[in-house]
């Protein structure tokens, strides 16, 4: 364990609390957290990806983990999409800087950009996806399945944060308007395109739950969860940090799930669903 510790150390090279949140995780553990995020955004201009293409460029030279810009649901709406790492305060600060930089060069170039969670009334909102999975000392991922069964450990990190979310919905959303995201979504007609969760429920590929199991995880080395809740608007510091002491609580505690997995859709009145908001 003092190898791992120390390897962190030299890693993240940071004296926040998140950080040492998540050196108390390691050491209680002996599991790193590894996070991914992706932010979706609007951007108002008459050549969106000519901007695109210049934030990205800017990004890539203040040092942000940026791995690509990809179009979204909704109209001028892109996804900034982070790469995975151990360094948790490191993606907090990237997003958050991300998020800086993209309105200074906004207004240098006359063009609108926006992190609102729900800047316009029948279009998508913008949420704040964090990917986490768990690794060793040697950079396993520990979210592997047993047997073609979920383990233990992942089920205990979904019931920690299906049992947080209550608790956290202030951090995720953070004012009265951003809980319009969630009621857009439950207000659709078409209840089969429904990409925000407003319900606390957990399943697989399926963008309508709040904590999924993405496809891509049907690769071994990159199973992981991903939060579906956090709006765009939301801190992604305080995020990151209820995100990792909700693990934190459904490991200690060996939480398990207390709502079925869904397999059609979170709204679905059979699964009794409990709204977010």
């Amino acid at each position: 364990m003092d190898g791992l510790t120390n390897d962190w150390i030299e890693v993240t090279d940071y004296s926040s609390d998140l950080t040492k949140q998540v050196l108390d995780f390691v050491v209680r553990h002996n599991m790193v957290p590894v996070m991914g995020a992706e932010l979706e955004f609007y951007v108002e201009y008459h050549d969106p990806m000519l901007f695109l293409q210049l934030l990205a460029q800017e990004c890539q030279m203040a040092g942000i983990g940026l791995m690509k810009i990809d179009g979204e649901e909704g109209e001028s709406q892109f996804e900034a999409i982070f790469h995975h790492t151990a360094n948790i305060a490191g993606l907090a600060g990237d997003i958050e800087k991300f998020k800086q930089l993209s309105k200074k060069l906004a207004k240098q170039h006359q063009v609108n950009v926006l992190f609102d969670a729900k800047p316009y009334p029948d279009q998508e909102g913008s949420g704040l996806h964090i990917h986490v999975n768990l690794s060793d000392d040697k950079g396993n991922n520990l979210l592997l399945k047993q047997q073609g069964q979920e383990t233990a450990l992942m089920h205990y990190m979904i019931g920690g944060l299906l049992g947080s979310i209550a608790d956290d919905m202030d951090v995720f959303a953070p004012c009265d308007k951003s809980k319009q995201r969630y009621q857009f979504s439950a207000d659709k007609k078409d209840k089969k395109n429904v990409t925000t969760p407003y319900t606390v429920s957990w399943g697989g590929n399926n963008r309508s739950v709040a904590i999924r199991i993405p496809e891509s995880t049907m690769q071994e080395h990159t199973r992981r969860i991903e939060h579906r809740v956090p709006c765009a608007n939301a801190n992604a510091y305080d995020v990151v940090r209820v995100i990792i002491k909700a693990i934190d609580y459904g490991i200690n505690e060996q939480i398990v799930p207390q709502t079925p997995r869904v397999w059609g859709n979170a709204f679905d009145e059979h699964y009794q669903p409990q709204w977010l908001v």
